[in-house]
Formats: C-alpha cells, structure tokens, sequence
C-alpha cells in the first residue's frame, strides 16, 4: 500500500484533491508533528511506512545522511499554487507509484 505524507510546507487542501489517486494520504497536520522539526517527521514517516512529498531540500540531505525509507518525492517548482501541486501530483500519477514500488532509488524529483 502507499502511503504519502505531505510535508507542513504543502496545503493541508492537496490531500483531499489527490486521495481518489493516492488513497492512504496526510499531511503533517493530521498528526503531532505541525511545530516540529524535518527530522522528526522523517522519522514519523520512516516508522509509519509513509513517503514524504516536499517542496524542502531538507529532506534530501536527512536522505543522504539516514538513507532510506522514508521515500521523497521533492517538488522542485519552488513554491507554487496548491492548484499548481495538485496537478503535477495527478499528472504524475504513474511515474510517483513507480518509483514508490521501486526498492533501488530514494528520492523522486518532479518539476
């Protein structure tokens, strides 16, 4: 099963517009991490098997230092519209639930 955790620098509103694609889907405040630090939610997601989706570098240096999982899907559009996420997640569909099943590689870039 995926699992995707949507990092606090992401709409809480983007896991209602993808979850018909991604069924198992929360963002950072669905749970006790809000006012925590990335290691904290790596480690949340690393123990509950989620991948993490972000717009935050951080992300990939944890990665590099931990390894993985958790998985990152690293959004590299800057910040943008959470109408703008939202469509490159769903255009991206396919190629985000291959990498997730693939155990060889830890980071997914998306532009």
């Amino acid at each position: 099963m995926i699992k995707i955790l949507l990092d606090q620098n992401l709409s809480f509103k983007i896991k209602k517009e993808i979850k018909d694609v991604f069924s198992e889907v929360k963002h950072v405040s669905d749970t006790t991490l809000s006012d925590t630090d990335d290691l904290n939610i790596w480690q949340y997601a690393k123990i509950n098997d989620f991948s993490i989706i972000t717009f935050d570098s951080d992300f990939i240096d944890i990665s590099t230092i931990y390894g993985f999982p958790p998985k990152i899907i690293w959004l590299r559009m800057g910040n943008s519209t959470t109408v703008k996420v939202v469509q490159i997640i769903r255009n991206n569909q396919f190629l985000i639930t291959e990498f997730l099943s693939n155990h060889e590689n830890g980071c997914l870039e998306l532009y």
